[in-house]
């Protein structure tokens, strides 16, 4: 018995990197607080300052040699017009609706778009968040706000744990990944009435109360991302993978606790077929909103037949298809580096999207998949490299803001 279980756990010393986090939670929260604030204040700044360079075309059309001056004023009634504008807009407004008055009623059908595709657990916590502020668009974005600055702090302590090496070395690299989800170059979205910046919290979340050993706590948090995200569902994936190249250490209440992740999304089934009689609604209302399934190969064979066409409505084509063959680059180092769950999860969060027939969104959904940043910061290692990331990074992410206030639909997928 000694010999199978020194066996076994040399099966786990070989198959895992992790160790806790020697460093101080202060100094966690210290660059966390740090790579939210710049951020942030870039984002605002350049929303801001938008609202100032958007002229009237028709006036300019009907006036041959006018030219546009814009005035900047700042005032408090400004941000607040600012941020209230874009709280609401796209996906954000659908997520309002289910905060203020439900899921529409049936019966299904997709002749029109409908709230079905979005899921509870954002609304509901949005909805408890204005009962209590009383402010229905400021609560909103307070919570969004709080999840990401939250989310980079669990990010900084995966990080501490993932990276080897010397203790500088792994600070230093778990900085980096902060740094680079801050500033990844549409996570303005982290700080709208989205999903993004609760559901990266909660799946992070999940897989740091597995590493510490909190089996029930994982899995608790693994439901909260079903009842967020479909794509939650790939938390199962990634927890039974690393359960299993801990399984010297998990006991077997742990496995049973694993049956607790679905949950999330059978009540939400359960729930869309009491409103609309079809408890699939969220998939089947898909057409509706353009994506509808489609070959792999059809996909990949659209994204070259028009080379030049690099931006199609809502889609700008490479810089999403960039995103997502970062994401699977990242993946495969991952499973390199024998992080099963992680590659798993990963390269599944990836592919869902991919089945709706676009790479539409690619650079958003892959921004929410936390295990990509562990590989950026390792591969950007050298400084300047990592300079050179970070500084491109930043000027892509004030070109998308930018243009997301100014209401060019590509940067609001």
């Amino acid at each position: 018995m000694t010999v199978v279980a020194e066996t076994r756990a040399a099966v786990v010393e070989n198959t895992s990197c992790w160790s806790l986090p020697s460093v101080p939670l202060r100094r966690s929260l210290k660059f966390a607080l740090f790579a939210f604030l710049l951020s942030r204040a870039l984002i605002l700044t350049v929303w801001i300052g938008a609202q100032f360079f958007m002229p009237d075309t028709n006036t300019l059309a009907q006036t041959p040699g006018m030219t546009f001056e814009p005035q900047l004023q700042l005032s408090p009634g400004l941000v607040q017009h600012t941020l209230s504008k874009l709280a609401i807009l796209n996906d954000a407004g659908w997520y309002a609706t289910i905060a203020e008055r439900g899921y529409d009623p049936g019966p299904f059908n997709v002749e029109q778009q409908r709230n079905w595709p979005f899921f509870p657990l954002h609304p509901l916590l949005w909805r408890a968040a204005a009962n209590v502020s009383g402010h229905f668009i400021g609560a909103g974005l307070l919570l969004v706000n709080l999840c990401f600055f939250l989310a980079l702090l669990v990010l900084h302590r995966i990080a501490l744990a993932f990276a080897d090496g010397a203790a500088s070395a792994s600070l230093a690299s778990a900085d980096r990944a902060v740094l680079i989800m801050a500033l990844f170059p549409t996570s303005y979205f982290f700080s709208l009435p989205w999903t993004e910046s609760l559901f990266v919290l909660i799946t992070a979340s999940s897989f740091l109360a597995a590493v510490r050993e909190r089996w029930w706590l994982a899995c608790l948090l693994g439901l909260a991302a079903t009842a967020t995200r479909v794509t939650g569902l790939f938390v199962l994936p990634m927890l039974v993978l690393w359960f299993w190249q801990q399984r010297a250490r998990v006991p077997w209440h742990a496995w049973c606790a694993l049956v607790l992740v679905p949950l999330g999304l059978l009540a939400f089934m359960w729930h869309l077929d009491q409103v609309t009689g079809d408890a699939l609604a969220f998939s089947h209302i898909q057409p509706a909103f353009a994506r509808s399934p489609l070959p792999l190969g059809d996909l990949l064979a659209g994204m070259f037949e028009s080379p030049a066409a690099m931006i199609r409505g809502w889609n700008p084509r490479y810089l999403n298809f960039a995103a997502i063959a970062l994401g699977f680059a990242a993946s495969a180092w991952l499973l390199w580096r024998r992080q099963l769950g992680l590659a798993a999860f990963l390269a599944l969060g990836l592919l869902a999207p991919l089945a709706t027939g676009t790479v539409m969104s690619g650079t958003r959904y892959a921004m929410g998949l936390f295990p990509i940043y562990l590989a950026l910061a390792a591969w950007t290692a050298r400084r300047e490299i990592e300079i050179t990331w970070i500084a491109a990074s930043a000027g892509a992410l004030t070109v998308m803001a930018g243009l997301f206030a100014m209401g060019i639909n590509f940067a609001g997928a």
